[in-house]
């Protein structure tokens, strides 16, 4: 993480989106304080995770509205020392820019496999995997290396993902409030056709 962008200021950070964000991401920084820079904000969320505090989630939602790519190792480096699924499923949700850096994007891709196989939670394999969608997407020569690999999801947790997404709807709006983020992956034929490709059932 480059200094510069540890010494962002929030407030300023703030000011530059549309008013319908600005208003939402306030909410989530009054609800933690305030933190004054980014740099901040990052070790207030390692304090938070380490303490497992409920005040968490809003980390990961103020992280996810900012859409700064330079975050995304961040995040990804929380996920391995997490034991709560609420707070894996916040963190994958909250990748809403993925890195430019190719090779760095390819070095997590071991550790979100990882993670969705050993997850019985079924809202952290869809997350994952809508992570990995985005990878892909912005570093197409990915895809051909993900689909070499092969892990292994017990059937009935891909038929809760494919329950959710029937109602994706209903659910996605109550995370991504005030935002122009939208759920990759959100309908059933679709994620299964991207998950199918390095996952058996």
């Amino acid at each position: 993480m480059n200094k510069s962008l540890l010494d962002k200021n929030m407030e300023q950070i703030v000011l530059n989106f549309a008013e319908g964000k600005r208003v939402q991401l306030q909410k989530e920084l009054d609800m933690i304080d305030n933190p004054k820079t980014l740099g901040e904000l990052l070790d207030h969320l390692k304090q938070q995770l380490e303490n497992k505090s409920s005040l968490t989630t809003h980390y990961f939602r103020i992280i996810e509205n900012l859409e700064e790519e330079e975050l995304f190792p961040h995040v990804l480096n929380t996920i391995d020392r997490m034991d709560n699924d609420v707070y894996k499923e916040y963190a994958f949700r909250s990748l809403s820019a993925i890195s430019k850096e190719v090779e760095q994007v390819d070095r997590y891709i071991p550790l979100i496999l990882k993670t969705i196989e050993t997850s019985k939670n079924y809202r952290v394999i869809y997350q994952g995997v809508a992570t990995l969608y985005k990878m892909v997407n912005t570093h197409p020569e990915l895809g051909k290396q993900l689909k070499e690999k092969r892990i292994r999801i017990d059937l009935s947790l891909i038929q809760d993902i494919l329950n959710m997404l029937k109602h994706v709807d209903k659910w996605e709006k109550d995370f991504h409030k005030n935002s122009d983020v939208r759920t990759p992956l959100g309908d059933p034929d679709e994620f299964l056709n991207f998950a199918s490709g390095f996952i058996a059932f």
